[in-house]
Protein backbone atom coordinates (compact mmCIF):
# COMPACT_ATOMS: atom_id res chain seq x y z
CA UNK A 1 0.00 0.00 0.00
CA UNK A 2 1.45 3.33 -1.07
CA UNK A 3 0.91 6.17 1.37
CA UNK A 4 0.13 9.68 0.27
CA UNK A 5 -0.94 12.83 2.04
CA UNK A 6 -3.05 15.92 1.64
CA UNK A 7 -0.96 18.70 0.09
CA UNK A 8 -1.75 21.02 3.01
CA UNK A 9 -0.88 18.51 5.73
CA UNK A 10 2.00 19.24 8.08
CA UNK A 11 5.18 17.24 7.40
CA UNK A 12 5.82 14.09 9.38
CA UNK A 13 7.83 14.50 12.61
CA UNK A 14 10.78 12.91 10.83
CA UNK A 15 10.58 15.67 8.24
CA UNK A 16 10.30 13.09 5.48
CA UNK A 17 7.50 14.20 3.15
CA UNK A 18 4.91 11.76 1.91
CA UNK A 19 3.90 12.05 -1.72
CA UNK A 20 0.90 14.30 -2.36
CA UNK A 21 -2.40 12.52 -2.95
CA UNK A 22 -2.93 13.60 -6.55
CA UNK A 23 -6.26 11.77 -6.75
CA UNK A 24 -7.52 13.89 -3.88
CA UNK A 25 -6.45 17.03 -5.72
CA UNK A 26 -8.21 15.84 -8.87
CA UNK A 27 -11.40 14.95 -6.97
CA UNK A 28 -11.45 18.38 -5.33
CA UNK A 29 -10.84 20.15 -8.64
CA UNK A 30 -13.64 18.24 -10.35
CA UNK A 31 -16.00 18.86 -7.44
CA UNK A 32 -15.06 22.54 -7.33
CA UNK A 33 -15.62 22.93 -11.07
CA UNK A 34 -19.09 21.41 -10.72
CA UNK A 35 -19.88 23.59 -7.72
CA UNK A 36 -18.69 26.72 -9.49
CA UNK A 37 -21.08 26.06 -12.35
CA UNK A 38 -23.63 26.98 -9.67
CA UNK A 39 -21.27 29.42 -7.93
CA UNK A 40 -23.74 32.12 -7.01
CA UNK A 41 -26.21 29.47 -5.80
CA UNK A 42 -23.45 28.01 -3.62
CA UNK A 43 -22.50 31.39 -2.16
CA UNK A 44 -26.10 32.49 -1.68
CA UNK A 45 -26.96 29.21 0.04
CA UNK A 46 -23.86 29.41 2.23
CA UNK A 47 -24.53 32.94 3.50
CA UNK A 48 -28.24 32.29 4.00
CA UNK A 49 -27.48 29.17 6.05
CA UNK A 50 -24.68 30.87 7.99
CA UNK A 51 -26.80 33.84 9.02
CA UNK A 52 -29.81 31.67 9.83
CA UNK A 53 -27.74 29.36 12.04
CA UNK A 54 -25.48 32.03 13.58
CA UNK A 55 -27.13 35.45 13.41
CA UNK A 56 -24.37 37.00 15.51
CA UNK A 57 -21.86 36.69 12.64
CA UNK A 58 -24.03 38.79 10.29
CA UNK A 59 -22.41 41.97 11.58
CA UNK A 60 -19.03 40.83 10.21
CA UNK A 61 -20.27 41.12 6.64
CA UNK A 62 -21.42 43.97 4.39
CA UNK A 63 -25.15 44.55 3.92
CA UNK A 64 -24.87 43.97 0.18
CA UNK A 65 -23.40 40.49 -0.26
CA UNK A 66 -22.89 40.54 -4.05
CA UNK A 67 -19.15 41.19 -3.87
CA UNK A 68 -18.85 38.91 -0.86
CA UNK A 69 -20.43 35.99 -2.74
CA UNK A 70 -18.01 36.54 -5.63
CA UNK A 71 -15.05 36.64 -3.21
CA UNK A 72 -16.10 33.34 -1.67
CA UNK A 73 -16.31 31.49 -4.98
CA UNK A 74 -13.13 33.10 -6.31
CA UNK A 75 -11.20 32.13 -3.19
CA UNK A 76 -12.51 28.59 -3.32
CA UNK A 77 -11.43 28.24 -6.95
CA UNK A 78 -8.04 29.80 -6.25
CA UNK A 79 -7.29 27.51 -3.31
CA UNK A 80 -8.23 24.37 -5.23
CA UNK A 81 -6.11 25.39 -8.20
CA UNK A 82 -3.11 25.99 -5.91
CA UNK A 83 -3.40 22.69 -4.02
CA UNK A 84 -0.51 21.18 -5.93
CA UNK A 85 1.66 24.18 -4.98
CA UNK A 86 1.53 24.26 -1.16
CA UNK A 87 4.72 26.34 -1.01
CA UNK A 88 2.67 29.18 -2.57
CA UNK A 89 -0.68 28.34 -1.00
CA UNK A 90 0.28 27.98 2.67
CA UNK A 91 1.87 31.45 3.04
CA UNK A 92 -1.13 32.99 1.26
CA UNK A 93 -3.54 31.19 3.61
CA UNK A 94 -1.58 32.39 6.63
CA UNK A 95 -1.72 35.93 5.30
CA UNK A 96 -5.46 35.53 4.76
CA UNK A 97 -5.78 34.44 8.40
CA UNK A 98 -3.95 37.59 9.52
CA UNK A 99 -6.29 39.73 7.41
CA UNK A 100 -9.39 38.01 8.80
CA UNK A 101 -8.46 39.10 12.30
CA UNK A 102 -8.97 42.68 11.10
CA UNK A 103 -12.39 41.71 9.75
CA UNK A 104 -13.42 40.46 13.20
CA UNK A 105 -13.01 36.72 12.59
CA UNK A 106 -12.25 34.72 15.72
CA UNK A 107 -11.15 31.12 16.19
CA UNK A 108 -14.63 30.10 17.33
CA UNK A 109 -16.08 31.20 13.97
CA UNK A 110 -14.01 28.70 12.02
CA UNK A 111 -15.93 25.51 12.89
CA UNK A 112 -19.23 27.30 12.28
CA UNK A 113 -18.17 28.35 8.81
CA UNK A 114 -16.70 24.93 8.03
CA UNK A 115 -19.86 23.03 8.88
CA UNK A 116 -22.06 25.52 7.05
CA UNK A 117 -19.86 25.56 3.94
CA UNK A 118 -19.87 21.75 3.75
CA UNK A 119 -23.67 21.72 4.12
CA UNK A 120 -24.05 24.43 1.45
CA UNK A 121 -21.76 22.48 -0.88
CA UNK A 122 -23.77 19.30 -0.37
CA UNK A 123 -27.05 21.10 -1.01
CA UNK A 124 -25.69 22.83 -4.12
CA UNK A 125 -23.97 19.74 -5.54
CA UNK A 126 -27.04 17.54 -5.23
CA UNK A 127 -26.43 14.18 -6.94
CA UNK A 128 -22.75 15.08 -7.51
CA UNK A 129 -22.15 14.91 -3.74
CA UNK A 130 -20.84 11.75 -2.09
CA UNK A 131 -19.49 10.68 1.28
CA UNK A 132 -15.98 10.59 -0.20
CA UNK A 133 -16.12 14.12 -1.56
CA UNK A 134 -17.65 15.36 1.71
CA UNK A 135 -14.67 13.87 3.56
CA UNK A 136 -12.24 15.39 1.04
CA UNK A 137 -13.74 18.85 1.47
CA UNK A 138 -14.01 18.55 5.24
CA UNK A 139 -10.35 17.58 5.56
CA UNK A 140 -9.29 20.31 3.13
CA UNK A 141 -11.26 23.06 4.82
CA UNK A 142 -9.96 21.91 8.21
CA UNK A 143 -6.37 22.21 6.96
CA UNK A 144 -7.06 25.57 5.32
CA UNK A 145 -8.39 26.76 8.67
CA UNK A 146 -5.34 25.53 10.54
CA UNK A 147 -3.08 27.54 8.27
CA UNK A 148 -5.29 30.62 8.56
CA UNK A 149 -5.35 30.33 12.35
CA UNK A 150 -1.57 29.92 12.38
CA UNK A 151 -1.33 33.18 10.46
CA UNK A 152 -3.76 34.87 12.82
CA UNK A 153 -1.80 33.64 15.84
CA UNK A 154 1.51 34.73 14.34
CA UNK A 155 0.14 38.25 13.98
CA UNK A 156 -0.35 38.40 17.74
CA UNK A 157 -4.11 38.03 17.35
CA UNK A 158 -6.34 36.27 19.83
CA UNK A 159 -7.09 33.36 17.50
CA UNK A 160 -5.55 30.19 18.84
CA UNK A 161 -3.96 27.50 16.68
CA UNK A 162 -5.22 25.00 19.23
CA UNK A 163 -8.82 25.99 18.56
CA UNK A 164 -10.91 24.00 16.07
CA UNK A 165 -9.86 25.13 12.63
CA UNK A 166 -12.06 26.45 9.88
CA UNK A 167 -11.54 29.31 7.49
CA UNK A 168 -13.84 32.26 7.27
CA UNK A 169 -13.04 32.22 3.55
CA UNK A 170 -12.66 35.71 2.18
CA UNK A 171 -14.90 37.51 4.62
CA UNK A 172 -14.71 41.25 4.76
CA UNK A 173 -16.91 44.19 5.57
CA UNK A 174 -16.65 45.55 2.08
CA UNK A 175 -14.27 46.20 -0.78
CA UNK A 176 -10.63 46.10 0.22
Amino acid sequence: MKLSTHPLAEPLPSGAPLPVDHYLVLRLRLSCARLLLKGDDLATTFYAMLFERYPSVRALFPNDLRQQRAKLTQMLAWVVMKLDRPSELVPALRDLGRKHVGYGARAEHYPLVRATLIDAMARTAGADWSREIAEDWSQSIELIGRHMLAGASASGASASAAAPAMPALATSRGPR
